[in-house]
């Protein structure tokens, strides 16, 4: 595996044609394809194989990519709003594809955990406790005790669902949206090329709509 941290200055080769694309400055990712790309002042440039990581990064049969966005420098938030952090790494295997993410606290994420990229980062929310893991008394317990693990387990919920409805999606208003946006009724939320307000961001929660809205704003 490749950091991108370790890779950044060192000039990107393709072995085949021997031609040079310059500096490596960033690494990229498009979605879409499921394609990694490194970024130098010529371009964006997937590839068939890493070749080799010495002096520099050699690459065999170089394609330069249209599209793609930037991990590292990311804020990344999980799919019901909470705010998770800033992208601080990214790992990637031989094909370029990344492997892992790492945040700025430490946490990692695998590229399987990749929701959507555009402005923000967003990463598939973790699964909420469920009745199955929590820990039930046993009977010789003392009576006064059993309570006690479903109280915690109702605060545990109580907190995913408050960031569940109420996550801080904030960075939204303002920006113009690419895309008339519909709840499930069909009724117009915002239309296309219209700018996000408050109140849109408010209906986009109830109506689920907040990682539709998310994508499709500039």
């Amino acid at each position: 595996m490749y950091k991108i941290s370790e890779l950044v200055g060192k000039n990107l080769l393709d072995v085949n044609s021997a031609q040079d694309f310059g500096q490596i400055s960033d690494f990229v990712y498009d979605k879409a394809t499921g394609l990694g790309a490194l970024e130098t002042d010529t371009g964006r440039y997937s590839a068939e194989k890493v070749f080799s990581v010495m002096d520099a990064v050699s690459v065999i049969d170089a394609n330069k990519m249209e599209g793609g966005e930037k991990l590292v420098g990311k804020i990344a938030y999980d799919t019901t709003g909470k705010y998770l952090g800033k992208i601080y790494e990214v790992e990637f295997g031989n094909t370029l594809k990344p492997s892992k993410i790492t945040l700025i606290d430490g946490t990692e994420y695998s590229r399987g955990k990749i929701y959507a990229v555009k402005d923000v980062a967003l990463i598939r929310a973790r699964t909420p406790v469920s009745k199955k893991q929590v820990t039930t008394p046993t009977a010789t317990a003392p009576q006064d005790n059993t309570a006690k693990p479903k109280l915690k387990q109702k605060a545990v919920y109580s907190r995913w669902m408050q960031n569940r409805k109420y996550g801080d999606f904030s960075f939204l208003i303002g920006k113009i949206t690419d895309k008339t946006i519909t709840n499930f009724q069909g009724e117009v939320m915002v239309k296309n090329g219209e700018k996000v307000t408050q109140d849109v961001l408010r209906q986009a929660k109830i109506s689920g709509k907040l990682i539709e809205l998310c994508l499709h704003t500039k």
